[in-house]
């Protein structure tokens, strides 16, 4: 027999069983211990009590498949006191399982950049091959970690996962685009780490494509009556992140853009050094204060 999932290696072992129900859920695991996809896959062959997943995700992206899809696994056969409410019986007759790789026993670990590629492409899997809802677990199915079958036991399980991003890879069109690392999405507003959101279309734009996380705002959007100095583009919104600047003119564009970050800074130094040289010729003809009015107008006009 062969993996089901083709990137996977088929480390099998004889702790399954056969399916109760048609599944309807992902279960994420931690494995509080260890790093290799093969020495946990080799671990569910001999261990006893007897369990395990469907597959092992290494911290090196490694895949290895343990139980066949066509089983169950047994690693989700314990119910806890408020555990949530849509189980009952035994939920290892309609789950599918997976486990990462965590080398700290609380589970702490942060997937690796090729841990999180490879687990997001493999819930994926499923979720194409047995119709899995693609979002939150709930009473119909979906995707959670242990911890909502077993809270007591499993509390720390999965431990760190990038939820967010997984969602909306998941609806994204499959690509990695998404939500951007340790940022967070309720739906409406994404929320940088420094606590800068990002909403409406500047937010669709970012999770539109590849966003670098470190890209992160520097201020929330607001009204300008420049969204572009060095084209002139008139009023709307704006927003300066790191590397980039997005904008929104209603009436020129009717969609967000990106601005050339360089053209923009270049033509706002020239308009500092203009307001510059305003403010020598003013202090030099005596005219200081005039001119300062006229300047403080036109500075407010830049930020």
């Amino acid at each position: 027999m062969s993996a089901d999932y083709t990137p996977a290696l088929w480390i099998p072992t004889d702790h399954f069983g056969g399916w109760t129900f048609t599944p309807r859920y992902i279960i994420v695991h931690g494995t509080a211990g260890g790093t290799s996809a093969q020495g946990i896959a080799q671990y569910f062959q001999g261990n006893d009590p007897p369990t395990s997943t469907h597959y092992v995700v290494g911290v090196d992206g490694t895949v290895a498949q343990c139980v066949s899809e066509s089983d169950a696994a047994w690693g989700n056969g314990v119910l806890s006191a408020g555990h949530d409410a849509w189980w009952s019986g035994n939920p290892n007759d309609c789950t599918f399982s997976i486990e990462h790789c965590k080398p700290h026993t609380d589970n702490s670990d942060e997937l690796s950049p090729a841990q999180r590629e490879a687990s997001f492409a493999l819930i994926k899997h499923l979720c194409e091959r047995h119709d899995i809802p693609r979002r939150w677990a709930d009473a119909t199915g979906g995707i959670t970690g242990h911890y909502s079958i077993d809270p007591v036991n499993r509390q720390y399980c999965p431990g760190a996962y990038p939820w967010d991003a997984l969602f909306s890879y998941l609806n994204g069109g499959g690509t990695v685009a998404g939500v951007p690392a340790n940022w967070h999405d309720d739906g409406t507003t994404l929320t940088a780490p420094n606590g800068h959101k990002v909403v409406l279309g500047f937010r669709q734009y970012v999770m539109g494509r590849e966003w670098a996380p470190e890209n992160q705002p520097l201020e929330d959007e607001h009204g300008v009556a420049q969204t572009e100095w060095h084209a002139q583009l008139g009023s709307g919104t704006k927003q300066i992140f790191l590397r980039s600047i997005l904008r929104f003119n209603p009436t020129r564009e009717q969609q967000v853009m990106e601005s050339d970050a360089g053209a923009e800074v270049f033509a706002l130094e020239r308009k500092v050094a203009d307001l510059q040289a305003q403010l020598a010729a003013a202090q030099t003809n005596g005219a200081e204060h005039q001119a300062l009015m006229q300047i403080k107008a036109i500075a407010a006009g830049v930020q």
